[in-house]
C-alpha cells in the first residue's frame, strides 16, 4: 500500500523504494516454496517427497534422520551414502540449509573450531541460512539439483482499490513451480543432534632416557 501523497511526491527514490520491498517478498516466497513447497499448487519443497501424496493432494514429509551428530567424515558417512544414491552418484559439494537461529546454536558449533575457522575436512560444505526453512531441523543438499522454473512476473498498480485511504495498492506476482531430480538430493536430519566440535588431542609419552 503505497499514500497517494507519496506517490504524488514523483520522486524516482519512491519506486525503487517499495520494488524493492516487493522483490524482498517475492524472494522469501521463492525461499519458503523451495523449503516447505506442498506441491499442491505450489512447488515440492526439500522436505517434502516427492512420489508420495496425501489425501488432500499435498506431498508428504520426509523422515527427519537422527542419526547425525557432527560434521566428521565417519559421522557422515550415511548422509553421503543416502545423497550418493548408495554408490551411484557422485558430488564433490553439500550445502547445509538451516534456519538462521539452528546456524548459530548447532551448526556453527560443529563446523568451526574456537577460533572461528572451518574445520579442513568441512571445506567442501557452505551453510546457506533461510528464515523459511523450519527450526529443529535442517537438510544436507546437493547443488544444481533442484529446478525451479517461472513463467512470469508482473507488478501491477491498483489506484482505486483504496481510494478511501487515499492510497495506491501495488501487487507483485511471479509463477513459478519446482522439485528436485529426486528425494537423495536432500538428506534431512534433525539439527538439535549435532555436537559441538571437539578437537582431538593425543598424548605423547616420553619415555626418560629414550
Amino acid at each position: 500500500m503505497i499514500p497517494k501523497a507519496v506517490s504524488d511526491l514523483s520522486l524516482p527514490f519512491v519506486d525503487k523504494f517499495f520494488n524493492a520491498i516487493l522483490k524482498e517478498s517475492l524472494l522469501l516466497g521463492i525461499e519458503d516454496g523451495y523449503c516447505n513447497g506442498t506441491g499442491k499448487d505450489e512447488p515440492i519443497g526439500i522436505y517434502k517427497q516427492i512420489s508420495a501424496s496425501n489425501e488432500d493432494g499435498t506431498h508428504k514429509d520426509k523422515d527427519v534422520n537422527t542419526d547425525l551428530t557432527s560434521f566428521k567424515p565417519k559421522a557422515m558417512a550415511g548422509a553421503k551414502k543416502y545423497l550418493g544414491k548408495n554408490g551411484k552418484r557422485t558430488f564433490d559439494k553439500i550445502y547445509v540449509i538451516c534456519h538462521p537461529n539452528d546456524e548459530a546454536d548447532y551448526v556453527a558449533p560443529a563446523i568451526y573450531n574456537d577460533r572461528g575457522e572451518l574445520i579442513s575436512s568441512y571445506k567442501n560444505m557452505e551453510v546457506i541460512t533461510s528464515v523459511k526453512n523450519p527450526e529443529r531441523k535442517a537438510a544436507l543438499v546437493l547443488p544444481k539439483r533442484y529446478t525451479m522454473g517461472f513463467s512470469g512476473f508482473k507488478m501491477k498498480n491498483y489506484d482505486q482499490t483504496l481510494a478511501l485511504k487515499n492510497a495506491d495498492l501495488l501487487i507483485g506476482t511471479a509463477y513459478a513451480n519446482g522439485q528436485a531430480d529426486d528425494d537423495y538430493v536432500a538428506y534431512v536430519f534433525d539439527v538439535t543432534k549435532l555436537e559441538e566440535y571437539v578437537p582431538t588431542v593425543k598424548a605423547i609419552e616420553v619415555v626418560p632416557g629414550a
